[in-house]
């Protein structure tokens, strides 16, 4: 029996009693030219993949969700801070109309400043609909055309996120490092699998083991555009050979050899 990751071979030894040969699939890959000139500060969180239960997607949301509140915190106390404590806040902004508008401050009073971080999430399935519904932005996937877009520039920063538990390997975080995104993933199922650890390069992966650390992974990264030291980098372009036909191909010749002695 074939396993296509060592966390599908422990289940089929837990439900079947059966070992397997672990056997890593293929990866398609595609030369993407890297960001060149990014236009704006902006950090874009992204994830694809189907829209399922066991991906990870609530995560991801309760992370960035919590990324805004502290955003908008900050940016309040950002604003308070240049407002006389003794004064009434209108009185004080009416009586200073004109300085708070040659500053910049009545676009922070009111809102529309740009976002320093957003999320955007592309695939379809059973939780497209209810996603919608909690105002994220959803839509569809095209590697042809997804990955050239995100790359053009006008996204600012882009980081991708995996949260999955239930992938029995992991092939969409490693389509997003062929198309030079840092990606942060979660410590569980088959996507730890594809991570090879102490290889420093750009882009980089980063596996961490929980919420908590995801969201204190992005919040470094949002303040000082580097990750944490601490954490292991890695570099798809030093192993996309393995991932490669050629090398699916031997693996499995070596499993018919060994049946047929």
């Amino acid at each position: 029996m074939i396993a296509t990751s060592h966390f599908i071979a422990e289940k089929v030894q837990n439900y079947c009693w059966r070992e397997s040969k672990v056997i890593h699939p293929i990866v398609e890959i595609k030369e993407y030219q890297q960001i060149h000139s990014i236009q704006n500060d902006t950090l874009t969180l992204f994830t694809h993949g189907r829209l399922e239960a066991g991906k990870g997607l609530d995560m991801i949301i309760r992370v960035f969700q919590r990324i805004k509140k502290e955003e908008l915190k900050k940016k309040k106390e950002g604003i308070l801070s240049v407002i006389p404590a003794q004064a009434g806040i209108q009185a004080w902004i009416k009586e200073r109309k004109d300085d708070i508008e040659l500053t910049g401050l009545d676009s922070r009073l009111h809102g529309s400043d740009e976002n320093r971080i957003n999320l955007i999430i592309f695939g379809t399935g059973s939780l497209e609909s209810e996603l919608r519904k909690q105002g994220i932005d959803v839509r569809p996937f095209d590697r042809e055309s997804t990955f050239p877009e995100l790359l053009t520039g006008k996204y600012g920063h882009i980081l991708s996120v995996y949260c999955s538990e239930i992938d029995g390997f992991g092939i969409a975080p490693l389509e997003s490092q062929m198309a030079w995104f840092s990606t942060v993933i979660l410590d569980r199922a088959g996507a730890r699998e594809t991570i090879v650890t102490n290889v420093t390069g750009v882009p980089v992966w980063y596996l961490v083991e929980s919420e908590d650390e995801i969201f204190s992974t992005i919040c470094t990264y949002m303040n000082k555009k580097v990750f944490p030291k601490k954490m292991s980098n890695v570099n798809f372009y030093h192993h996309k050979d393995y991932f490669s036909l050629s090398r699916l191909s031997s693996d499995l010749l070596s499993v018919i050899n060994k049946t047929e002695d």
